[in-house]
């Protein structure tokens, strides 16, 4: 064996083995140990509580209370509000649980009274005997409750379906972007001389390059075709009625940044292919009146597409972007998880109207548990979107990598064919039809502040179901039916 190999595996070794010696401690130490105290039974005596009175306890970690019903018997009630987490405490002379923090109501079964709590508190068993209350059967720890109200205690509605897990799924889709370019980020150098000979590099030399490069190709694209199957399917329910205003308007925000984003990293490998995708799309807000050229010329820093341009990409699409579609993400998960998925007015059509209106979220009582039900289908779409993924990078590679995005950049060749990605084919084609580039451009922007602020727009009809509203679905079928025609018109065009 050579000394260079003798040492390569030497130091292989002993790095393995400085892992593992940190790495098993650090888990032992993140797991802590079994506390067999924790697992025995608590016992109380029944004089200790009388009629009409409460214990505050903590048993297993968890704050609780005992109450002695008059004429109801005893019941052992989780302290932890179901609302923020604050402990809840009792008050005798009104016979109810109250929080002190937003002044919430419970009824001593657990039961919402007032208060933007949406759920009732834990119940736990008690074995009661002729002497003695007896806690400890059937008690979780804080955290095994934690899960449990927010898998298996939070239902879906009997509506929910496979088309329900899409935002999941671009949720997961998004992550496998952010993973992915940051990991090209190792060795890209946003730079116009080096650019393409750095992702080329990615591509051929370093190991595995081509396979992470693929998936952020690959996966950009899907992304964008999830989240606009989930915008439609969103619209075909009417989801966006009150009080899903916001909701909504996140959604449609989320989606025009990640085409942003996408328009930023088309120019990133320096191939001509994406400088002179740029150098189209970058035109195209010049034909505004007024603030077009300053807009053109704010994307491209300057007069044409220039290392300043990629650079300024490079600074949107790998920090800008992100924080912003991150920061409307976190809004957008915690506006679902306050008001719940929305009901399908086809099938559970009985729903309050007035309830739904309200910033709270509905009990499904006739739904499922969120797990394991609709988790499980929330991950098979996301290995729906992982087969789609991987098909096309083993069946079709070069499905959105012309033969033009292996030549370096050309200010002074232009390609025979410039086409946008297929989700600008549409208003690309739509600009090229209308005669006068104004009135095309105009009618995009027209189209995109609608469909932002659709739902302030819908306020007359207070009607869910689409397929009541016959004019409502005309609508939405014959953009649908524009959208694919211009799309396919502009791949052949």
């Amino acid at each position: 064996m050579e000394r260079r190999q003798l040492l390569k595996t030497s130091l292989a070794f002993l790095g393995t083995t400085t892992l593992i010696s940190f790495v098993y401690p650090a888990s032992k130490f993140l797991v802590p140990p079994k506390n067999s105290a924790k697992d025995t039974p608590l016992t109380i005596d029944k004089d200790d509580i009388p009629p009409g009175t409460a214990k505050e306890i903590i048993f297993n970690e968890i704050p609780m209370v005992v109450i002695n019903r008059k004429g109801s018997g005893f019941i052992a009630l989780s302290r932890i509000c179901t609302h923020l987490g604050c402990l809840v405490g009792y008050d005798k002379f009104n016979n109810k649980l109250v929080c002190p923090c937003h002044a919430g109501e419970f009824d001593l079964e657990g039961n919402v009274l007032s208060g933007p709590a949406t759920k009732a508190l834990l119940r736990y068993p008690l074995k009661i005997t002729a002497d003695h209350i007896t806690i400890g059967e059937g008690i979780h720890s804080y955290q095994d409750n934690l899960l449990r109200g927010h898998l298996r205690h939070f239902r879906t509605p009997k509506g929910a379906n496979f088309w329900s897990t899409l935002g999941f799924v671009s949720l997961i889709a998004f992550i496998v972007q952010a993973i992915t370019g940051i990991m090209l980020l190792l060795y890209y150098v946003p730079h116009p001389e080096y650019a393409f000979q750095s992702v080329q590099t990615i591509t051929n030399e370093i190991p595995f390059g081509w396979f992470f490069r693929s998936i952020h190709n690959v996966g950009g694209n899907v992304i964008v075709a999830v989240i606009i199957i989930h915008l439609v399917h969103v619209f075909l329910r009417v989801s966006y009625k009150k009080p899903r205003e916001i909701t909504w308007v996140t959604g449609v925000l989320m989606f025009l940044l990640v085409l942003l984003a996408c328009i930023t990293g088309q120019l990133l490998p320096w191939h001509q292919t994406g400088f002179w995708q740029t150098t189209v799309t970058s035109t195209i807000p010049a034909f505004l009146p007024f603030i077009g050229e300053g807009i053109s010329s704010y994307m491209r820093g300057g007069e044409f597409v220039t290392g300043i341009t990629l650079s300024r990409f490079f600074s949107f699409h790998v920090v800008i972007l992100p924080v912003f579609i991150v920061g409307l993400m976190l809004l957008h998960v915690l506006l679902i998880r306050r008001q719940g998925l929305s009901t399908s007015p086809a099938i559970e059509p009985d729903v309050d109207i007035a309830q739904q209106e309200k910033f709270s979220r509905y009990n499904h009582l006739e739904g499922q548990p969120c797990f394991p039900h609709f988790s499980l289908k929330r991950l098979f779409m996301v290995m729906i979107y992982f087969t789609v993924v991987f098909f096309v990078m083993t069946f079709f590679p070069n499905l959105f990598l012309p033969l033009e995005a292996n030549i370096m950049a050309d200010p002074l060749t232009t390609p025979e064919s410039i086409r946008p990605a297929w989700y600008f084919l549409a208003p690309y084609q739509l600009i090229k039809t209308i005669p006068n580039d104004i009135m095309g451009i105009s009618l995009i922007v027209i189209f995109s502040v609608f469909l932002l602020f659709w739902p302030f727009f819908d306020t007359r009809d207070t009607e869910r179901n689409i397929r009541k509203r016959p004019l409502l679905l005309s609508l939405a079928l014959i953009v649908l039916a524009l959208w694919a025609i211009l799309t396919i018109w502009g791949m052949y065009s």
